[in-house]
């Protein structure tokens, strides 16, 4: 978690019970016996809960007047310090129906307590915490545990101690009969607590005897704690918290829009990026390795290594998911870190952020695409992929790194980029995800039937651009990638402002939590991969503060417009299958007739003929191998035709919307 953000705290015990969280109160009779509850506790920034205990004593703890939710819960508050509020609710999952709830302050409460809360419904909770207010540095501080104490075994065993959110464990080998080890170890102290384990070594593949969590107190004073085993034994561990001071944190930099920055600003962005394209010398002990070059240069620069993230050589894709604007802020992050140091290689301070693309502002300075870029980056870099690789790569699905040197940057003109962010439009799209008050749905596309994302404009912008930069494995290779994400995410991050930071978090692992009880991943407690935060996983639940993450907007997307007195009418391409696509993108152009009156158009001069009404972006993803393709669900593309119907003087019954492809049979008017 890395040194805890001013003001917040963290509940430790897994939240506030650490005996248990029981129901005192009886219920009204319609309550008096609920199939299935679960109780759930809320922070401003995360939502945990839990059935009560699995086994013989689940039916009747379901039945009880008094359920009882053993825990442990952590429930991290972050935010301002008037944050330190907690919700406890009771829910019937059987009738989707609150039984219960209180709504408690631990701003003045003791570090550990144990209470008993009125709750509505004339019930009552009684509540064990422990608070862990500590500012202590993850991985700056240590954990030192100086003497086990544990019930004798009759045969050899070994103890692990391991970090729940960091890479950090040690090991304590028994002999049989033995009580105590004295031997000190040192592990980094994990502020999300440890699992302890007891195993007994077999030939056949060693057994887990038993299980418990340590939660420990950060404190130099050397202190001792008890963890109940799941067997019902105990162990005792002696240990005390070395807390290390890390280093002050630089200033975040500011992100500026590319197109306004002046001249010596652009040229130093410049030569960071090109510095980061530097092709690495290849020991030639190394060369042949799997993933090593045979030769110097090829493949290994840092620009090569970031651009793999996105889809080809690696697999890290996240597009129709809500992680989509998470893992890219976490991706851009790290480009960001990769340009500073390449900026104090070049003798520079690194108070240098990734510049942002407004394209929602079609045109500053005389420029659509920023010129630094066009006139920069005409052509592929050479050795920035191996084109040797073309004849084996063609081969493939993809194409490899001979397709992108085969192909290069093939950018559309300034005229060419203007229509095509017309037509996809891309900038009532991005005003409109900004009116959506829920996280899932301004994050990605797999909602889309309910009106814009976020991801929508995204996707228009890829394809509007043309190679590479409308195919998900290659688009990373051009440095437009970039700058465009860095306004993806400068449009989300308004939506972060205008929702609170707290209701986003709640929203989003709210939503993954359901999406989890009907079989799926929940992604906002999996890690943005590949990327770190102070030396553990960065999490969805790390991407609610640019500042922490090292940056900040100069300025954020205005407001948007008022919500319009007249509903918005789509075209809808329905039941879209991201593998059916085969990697490709498209333009999905509509026309609008009178019922019966299509023709297809004779000018390729679309735009000029009175009923086309726009287009809608398929953003292709990846092929078999990409495991969230096979599971992404099908999705809908939408194309607002409102403004055409009433040029048209039609209304949405009496019109007829036409493709002039194959897609026709797709296509649902809908408003």
């Amino acid at each position: 978690m890395g040194k805890l953000p001013e003001g917040s705290r963290e509940i430790h015990h897994s939240s506030p019970f650490t005996q248990g969280a029981r129901s005192l109160g009886r219920p009204s009779p319609s309550h008096a016996a609920p199939k299935d509850p679960y109780v759930l506790f809320k922070s401003q920034r995360v939502t945990v809960g839990q059935r009560p205990p699995e086994g013989r004593h689940r039916k009747a703890a379901a039945h009880a007047s008094q359920p009882t939710f053993p825990g442990p819960f952590l429930v991290s508050f972050g935010g301002p310090k008037d944050a330190e509020q907690l919700s406890v609710e009771l829910w019937n999952r059987s009738s989707d129906e609150r039984l219960q709830q209180v709504s408690l302050d631990f701003s003045d409460e003791a570090v550990f307590g144990r209470r008993t809360f009125k709750t509505s419904g004339n019930g009552s909770v009684a509540l064990t915490w422990r608070l862990n207010r500590s500012t202590a540095t993850t991985g700056e501080s240590k954990l030192q545990i100086h003497r086990l104490s544990a019930d004798a075994r009759d045969l050899p065993w070994y103890l692990l101690v391991t970090g729940q959110s960091l890479d950090t464990q040690e090991r304590w080998d028994w002999n049989a009969e033995e009580t105590q080890q004295t031997t000190e170890r040192e592990l980094s102290y994990d502020p999300q607590g440890y699992l302890v384990e007891l195993w007994q070594p077999e030939s056949t593949g060693d057994v887990l005897l038993a299980e418990g969590s340590l939660f420990p107190t950060v404190s130099s004073t050397r202190s001792t704690v008890v963890v109940d085993l799941s067997n019902g034994g105990r162990l005792e561990i002696l240990y005390s918290v070395e807390i290390g001071v890390g280093p002050e944190p630089s200033p975040p930099v500011v992100r500026k829009e590319v197109r306004l920055l002046e001249e010596a600003e652009q040229q130093r962005f410049l030569r960071a990026l090109q510095r980061l394209m530097e092709n690495q010398a290849v020991p030639i002990v190394t060369r042949g390795r799997p993933g090593v070059p045979e030769k110097d240069g090829v493949q290994s620069s840092s620009f090569f290594r970031l651009a793999a993230y996105h889809g080809w050589p690696e697999d890290y894709c996240v597009h129709g998911q809500e992680t989509f604007p998470g893992w890219h802020r976490a991706y851009l992050r790290d480009f960001e870190r990769a340009l500073i140091e390449a900026d104090k290689a070049l003798n520079n301070d690194g108070d240098l952020g990734v510049p942002y693309w407004d394209w929602t502002r079609l045109e500053l300075n005389g420029q659509i695409l920023p010129n630094i870029i066009r006139q920069s980056f005409e052509e592929l870099p050479s050795g920035l992929v191996d084109p040797a690789q073309a004849l084996s790569a063609a081969r493939t699905e993809h194409g490899g790194a001979g397709r992108l040197a085969a192909l290069g940057y093939q950018l559309p003109t300034e005229e060419q980029l203007r229509q095509n962010l017309v037509s996809l439009q891309v900038v009532p799209q991005a005003e409109s995800s900004l009116t959506v008050p829920e996280h899932w749905l301004h994050a990605s596309t797999r909602f889309s039937m309910r009106g814009f994302s976020v991801e929508s404009s995204h996707n228009g912008v890829h394809v509007a651009l043309g190679f590479p930069m409308n195919t998900v494995p290659y688009a990373a290779f051009h440095p437009i990638f970039f700058l465009h994400h860095s306004n993806v995410d400068r449009i989300y991050e308004k939506h972060v402002q205008m929702e609170t930071p707290e209701e986003c978090a709640r929203e989003f692992a709210a939503r993954q939590r359901s999406l989890a009880e009907q079989g799926e991943t929940n992604r906002f407690l999996q890690p943005l991969e590949p990327f770190q935060l102070n030396d553990r996983p960065l999490m969805p639940a790390d991407t609610f503060d640019t500042a922490r993450l090292g940056y900040v907007y100069d300025e954020l997307p205005p407001d948007p417009p008022q919500l319009m007195t007249e509903e918005p009418i789509f075209v809808a391409f329905e039941n879209i299958q991201v593998l059916a696509l085969k990697q490709k993108s498209y333009k999905l152009h509509v026309f609008l007739t009178s019922e019966g009156g299509w023709s297809y158009p004779s000018s390729h001069d679309w735009s000029s003929i009175a009923g086309y009404a726009g287009a809608g972006a398929i953003f292709g993803g990846r092929a078999e191998e990409c495991e969230n393709c096979r599971k992404r669900p099908p999705f809908t593309v939408l194309v607002e035709v409102r403004a055409t119907l009433e040029k048209l003087g039609l209304s949405r019954h009496e019109a007829e919307a036409e493709s002039p492809r194959h897609v026709r049979r797709k296509v649902a008017l809908m408003g």
